[in-house]
């Protein structure tokens, strides 16, 4: 018989020493091994993963993958793909899951069956001190990294929109049926493949809440639990400012994307998107000088991806 559950990690280049410290997370859950299986994706990575290294000294089920269209849309497609159970936990190659994780998760689907992604507490390990001119910045940046934590009381929302009650890949559960939902939306919508890292090439995001409104649209809820944690290592190369502004620039346009995928107006103009960019910038410059620039870089980039899609669509 298969187990419950299905543990994917989709990973490309991961640092051995991290990779080993999920997988360390994992070995260490409260749940009996037989109540679940391991798949490792490997998206391209140089050099390729090797399996029975990853097994090595481990007691669980693993199996290796290798995707190699590249994009995390294609592989987490690819993991969904592969598990054999009715109940998938996505665990990224930089998180560090608490030791009853897996056994919390499966006792919230099994009793809250209305319910169909769900995720918790995402606590934050940084690689290094962070500089005091940093020390204003960081708190402000950390959700774009999926680092979050609501309150000690869960949330629960059908909206088909982003809220406290949306997580993010690192520690989702979901049910299968909304996993090939998800599959499906892909093949059938190019544009939803635009979303998502594709190796170093592009830090656009947003295939998570794709994802998770697919569970709006089959009829079931996502949820915010806190009885589940998780930890999101965060080396210092992606504290710098570059990988940062990268990062908020990529958030924003992948915001527009999703709304377009997701067959939603726009709220705004580019004319009204372009107005609140340039004040925002000025508010931010002129308050908090060099964090604001960065700050800003989630309006520019949603506003240049809005006026791209006006500029295709003739009407500026």
């Amino acid at each position: 018989m298969n187990p419950p559950l299905s543990v994917v990690i989709v990973t490309y280049n991961p640092q051995p020493r991290i990779l080993e410290w999920v997988l360390d997370s994992i070995e260490r859950q409260t749940i009996a091994k037989s109540a679940f299986e391991v798949i490792v994706v490997d998206n391209n990575s140089k050099p390729p993963l090797d399996e029975d290294e990853l097994r090595r000294g481990r007691s669980f089920p693993l199996r290796l993958i290798r995707e190699p269209r590249q994009g995390n849309v294609y592989a987490r497609c690819c993991g969904i793909g592969a598990a054999r159970t009715e109940l998938i936990v996505f665990v990224d190659d930089d998180t560090y899951l608490a030791r009853d994780y897996l056994a919390a998760a499966l006792r919230i689907a099994q009793t809250q069956p209305h319910i169909g992604v769900f995720g918790g507490i995402c606590e934050v390990v940084l690689g290094e001190d962070v500089p005091r001119w940093k020390e204003y910045l960081i708190p402000h940046v950390l959700p774009s990294f999926g680092v979050r934590n609501h309150g000690p009381e869960p949330i629960v929302s059908m909206e088909d929109e982003y809220g406290p009650w949306e997580t993010g890949t690192g520690g989702m559960v979901l049910r299968r049926e909304i996993g090939m939902r998800f599959v499906e939306f892909v093949e059938h919508s190019p544009e939803s493949r635009r979303l998502g890292r594709k190796g170093n090439h592009s830090l656009l995001s947003c295939e998570d809440s794709l994802l998770a409104r697919m569970a709006c649209r089959a009829g079931y809820a996502n949820s915010y639990q806190p009885s589940l944690t998780f930890y999101h290592y965060i080396p210092a190369s992606r504290l710098r400012i570059g990988y940062l502004m990268r990062l908020l620039y990529g958030l924003g346009r992948s915001s527009v994307i999703l709304e377009r995928v997701l067959g939603k107006p726009l709220a705004l103009s580019h004319v009204a998107n372009s107005m609140i960019t340039f004040r925002r910038l000025l508010g931010n410059f002129f308050e908090h000088r060099f964090s604001g620039l960065v700050l800003s870089a989630w309006d520019i980039g949603r506003f240049l991806e809005i006026f791209k899609q006006n500029l295709r669509s003739g009407t500026i």
